[in-house]
């Protein structure tokens, strides 16, 4: 992740709504991705970078969120937190949304050579998001477990403050990964009624991935997916989309010149069969996941 961006709101922003949190997020000037006549890369570069401001912003107000948190076994403060780390996912996820759109809005007005606006109903706005993406009732519940391992690593004899950090590393993970999910229902809403898109491609970017591209993400990467279709994603995913028509498949250009100067940078120890250990799996709470090849379920932390 990228240094903490500026403040965007206050610190006690829990009491925010989630349009607030939207507004300020995506009101800065670096997310504009409308630029006509931009190369692909540049528009994925672009993207790229919106979203990992986004990401940067809201990761940053969740954690201080947590700082505040001095007992977790306080029903209170649980339901204080949670409903505040709620609100700060939900504005990250429209602003990440609504970036995501805007992308492939000008993707597809290069590619098909005419205007394509908002297809969902009612979305003149932008994306239209659920209140939660995530496939539970009480989307608040899911940001209960973070305490739930904290309390559970000081009940093992792990010392408070280490147990408060772990729980806090499971807690942006989480949140990482709502962002993630938005991006992705974005993506489906702005492509599933584009006639001209056969489908898209995901784009490995291995300069904006936290720790380097991963493997999951190498062995999908020459995968085509249906317009309709989620795309799997895994903790930390940074991949992006890109749109495929008949005449056009900028994806697979994109993602074929990044895996050359991955393998040449790793002397071609990612090439072959290691490429193709990889598998969809459906979670029940998180939609299409990538996992290895075997793996039945997907790692916990990101849910």
């Amino acid at each position: 992740m990228t240094a903490p961006a500026p403040q965007l709101l206050a610190a006690g922003a829990a009491t925010a709504t989630a349009a607030d949190v939207a507004a300020s997020l995506a009101a800065r000037p670096t997310l504009t991705l409308l630029q006509g006549g931009l190369a692909a890369s540049a528009l994925v570069d672009r993207q790229a970078s919106a979203r990992d401001r986004i990401a940067a912003g809201t990761l940053t107000l969740i954690s201080r969120q947590w700082d505040t948190v001095l007992d977790p076994r306080d029903p209170e403060v649980i339901d204080t937190v949670s409903r505040g780390v709620l609100t700060l996912i939900q504005g990250g996820q429209s602003a990440t949304a609504n970036v995501t759109a805007a992308y492939l809005r000008s993707v597809l007005t290069q590619i098909t050579s005419r205007h394509v606006a908002y297809a969902a109903a009612g979305a003149a706005a932008g994306v239209v998001l659920q209140a939660t993406l995530r496939g539970i009732q009480n989307p608040e519940q899911a940001y209960w477990r973070p305490f739930e391992q904290w309390r559970y690593l000081r009940s093992t004899g792990v010392p408070d403050d280490v147990a408060k950090e772990r729980a806090r590393r499971r807690l942006l993970i989480m949140a990482d990964t709502d962002l993630t999910m938005a991006m992705r229902e974005g993506a489906r809403q702005t492509l599933e009624d584009v006639e001209e898109v056969t489908g898209y491609r995901r784009v490995i970017h291995p300069e904006e991935s936290r720790g380097g591209t991963c493997g999951l993400c190498l062995a999908a990467s020459d995968r085509v997916y249906h317009r309709g279709d989620l795309l799997p994603i895994h903790a930390r995913c940074c991949c992006e989309v890109m749109p495929r028509t008949r005449s056009h498949d900028p994806g697979h250009e994109l993602n074929q010149d990044d895996l050359a100067r991955l393998y040449t940078a790793a002397g071609d120890s990612t090439a072959g069969p290691d490429l193709k250990k990889v598998q969809v799996r459906d979670h029940g709470e998180l939609g299409p996941v990538l996992t290895p090849a075997g793996q039945s379920i997907a790692p916990p932390q990101a849910a």
